[in-house]
């Protein structure tokens, strides 16, 4: 958390209403999660040490029911700070709920996936866009770890090159809206950011499909209902990705032609799609 601080730091006041924010929650829940250890022991019993342990890391990662703070955040980041904060900032919470009890996990993943979805119902702005849909995709590990199926590390590499090739499409331009995406005026751009999204949102053949898909598999004897719920939250997220590029697409007639700077669009096609041959014996066996 202090080292994350400095590298969010930027003059602007929404800047530093991010900052003030993301201090208050992060201390706030670390402050819990080590009362919470250190008075387990001889007053706490095993489901309110869970709890709280529960509610303290979900705190961290922006999940329900704290999870108002994270696109507050977002919105005063740079898509650099943004990256990282969705997630190298993540890793931590998730590995301790991995090795904890799973209890009202199920609760929190199927609320979060929900606010997910509706949060990012007539968004604007782009970076809570991609906030809540980070929420959702959170939901999915908790689902992979709530069936103490530890390959959960492999969607969350999957989930950050994602966002890593989104962000390469866009950081250049610093854009902030769904209406400052007509900047995007060559075709290999929106191609990239198409393919991108198109990931993002778990559509096949790209990258995003296979980590959902294996948990689709591994889990459908066990949780039928919480898998429901993240297939309909998926299918959501495709149609508000659909909705958001489809207009940018059908008015690119008058763009540059294709083969102007391709490396982006050779980038965002390897990391969605050729990158996923690798990682499948790992994801399935």
């Amino acid at each position: 958390m202090l080292l994350f601080t400095p590298l969010i730091f930027n003059k602007n006041n929404l800047s530093i209403n991010s900052i003030i924010k993301y201090f208050i929650v992060q201390s706030f829940a670390s402050s819990i999660f080590i009362l919470t250890l250190i008075f387990s022991q001889k007053y706490l019993i095993p489901i309110f040490f869970n709890t709280l342990t529960l509610f303290a890391l979900t705190t961290k990662l922006g999940l329900f029911p704290i999870y108002f703070w994270f696109p507050q955040v977002s919105e005063g980041l740079s898509w650099l700070s943004f990256l990282i904060l969705s997630t190298w900032q993540k890793l931590i919470p998730l590995y301790i709920i991995s090795i904890r009890r799973k209890i009202f996990i199920n609760i929190v993943l199927i609320i979060s996936a929900f606010i997910g979805c509706v949060g990012m119902l007539n968004q604007t702005s782009l970076r809570k866009l991609f906030a809540y849909s980070s929420i959702t995709h959170i939901s999915w590990i908790l689902l992979n770890q709530l069936n103490n199926y530890f390959n959960w590390f492999l969607y969350f590499i999957i989930y950050s090159c994602i966002i890593l090739t989104i962000s390469y499409s866009i950081i250049n331009k610093n854009l902030s809206s769904i209406h400052s995406l007509k900047i995007l005026k060559t075709k290999i751009n929106i191609l990239a950011f198409f393919i991108s999204l198109m990931s993002l949102g778990g559509l096949p053949p790209f990258l995003g499909f296979l980590p959902k898909w294996a948990i689709i598999i591994r889990t459908i004897k066990d949780t039928i209902f919480c898998l429901f719920i993240l297939i309909i939250s998926s299918l959501i997220r495709v149609f508000i990705y659909l909705r958001l590029i489809f207009p940018i697409i059908f008015n690119c007639a008058y763009y540059s032609p294709l083969t102007n700077s391709p490396s982006k669009f050779f980038i965002s096609l390897f990391l969605n799609s050729f990158l996923l041959i690798p990682l499948i014996p790992f994801l399935f066996f």
